[in-house]
This record gives C-alpha cells, sequence and structure tokens, in this order.
C-alpha cells in the first residue's frame, strides 16, 4: 500500500482483498497454501490446528489465524506436547527434578540422608540383636538368679517368645523382617 494512504482507506483495502478468498479450501489446496506436505497438514489438522468443516475442507482464515498462533505459541515455548504441556512447563519439571537429584546427592555426600538399603541394613541389625537378647534372657536370669526352678526359667522362657511373637504379629504385614517368623522364635538350649 502506498505510504500516504489514510489507515480507513487501508482497512477497506484489506476487507475488499479477503472478500476475494475463498471461505473453504480442500486439504490439497490448504498444504500448498501453508507450504508443507499434506501429511504434516493432515498432522495438523489431527491436532487441531487447522479448522476443519467436513470431510476434505478446511475453513481458510480460521485456519491461516491457528496455524499463526500455533507458530508463535512453539516460538516462545508454549505449544503443547505429546504430554499436553507446554514446552516451558516440561523445561521447568526437568530443571526442578534435576535440582531435586543435585540436592539429593549433596545430601548423601554430607551423610544427612541414608538410602533405603543402609536403613534396610540397620534396622535388620537391631531386629536380629533385639531377638538374640529377648531369646537369651533366660540364661543371664537364671545365671544372675541361680535359686530359680527349671519351671520358672521354662516361665521367663515363655514369656519372651510371647513377647517376640507379638512382635512379629505386629510388623508381620509390613514386609518381610529377616528373624521375624514365629519359627524363628525357638529358645536358646542350655
Amino acid at each position: 500500500m502506498p505510504k500516504g494512504t489514510p489507515k480507513g482507506e487501508q482497512r477497506l483495502e484489506s476487507e475488499e482483498f479477503l472478500a476475494t478468498l475463498p471461505e473453504v479450501v480442500t486439504g490439497a489446496q490448504m498444504a500448498v497454501i501453508l507450504g508443507m506436505s499434506r501429511r504434516t497438514m493432515l498432522d495438523l489438522a489431527a491436532r487441531g490446528v487447522l479448522a476443519r468443516t467436513h470431510r476434505g475442507q478446511y475453513r481458510l482464515l480460521d485456519s491461516l489465524h491457528r496455524y499463526h498462533r500455533h507458530l508463535r505459541d512453539q516460538a516462545t515455548g508454549r505449544a503443547g506436547t505429546p504430554t499436553g504441556k507446554s514446552l516451558t512447563d516440561e523445561r521447568a519439571e526437568l530443571t526442578a527434578v534435576q535440582k531435586q537429584r543435585e540436592q539429593l546427592a549433596l545430601q548423601r555426600e554430607m551423610r544427612t540422608v541414608l538410602t533405603f538399603e543402609e536403613v534396610k541394613d540397620g534396622w535388620t541389625r537391631i531386629a536380629t540383636k533385639t531377638k538374640g537378647t529377648l531369646l537369651g534372657l533366660t540364661s543371664r536370669i537364671r545365671f544372675a538368679l541361680p535359686h530359680l526352678t527349671s519351671h520358672e526359667g521354662e516361665q521367663i522362657a515363655a514369656v519372651c517368645r510371647e513377647a517376640l511373637e507379638e512382635i512379629a504379629d505386629e510388623i508381620g504385614g509390613t514386609g518381610p523382617v529377616p528373624g521375624a517368623e514365629k519359627q524363628d522364635l525357638q529358645p536358646d538350649v542350655d
């Protein structure tokens, strides 16, 4: 348009130009107008970027506006990805996960957090030592109190086994605990 053309005349010329464009075009025509393969054009249509009217037909101006918006969103990182999130959102999530990993690695290095295996090994040692200590109480009590009868020693051993069985029953549903099964809770042989 000439430089000295008033804005009102520019609008009138734009409207006249738009009136000359077809309202609906075929898929092949849309692919040529957008300068892409028919396959790419069909992919855009399937994702809702292009405005379909019915089989193989597209609203030209609406499709051009949508395609322009799609290109702008892609350029700014706001375009949708296969996950449905924008590229910007996915990058932010990735950065957050990377930051968490780095923090965890630093905490491990500083020994302020433990791995699952370290915790499991520690509690296994504690449980095994506790079991051994409780099962050995009968012998210790008999040594400390030599006047106890055999029957009283057996009663003490039974109480210790019952206590361990109660613990085994309570933690039995929480996963495998080495040595927590009832068959493992046999008294020490004196």
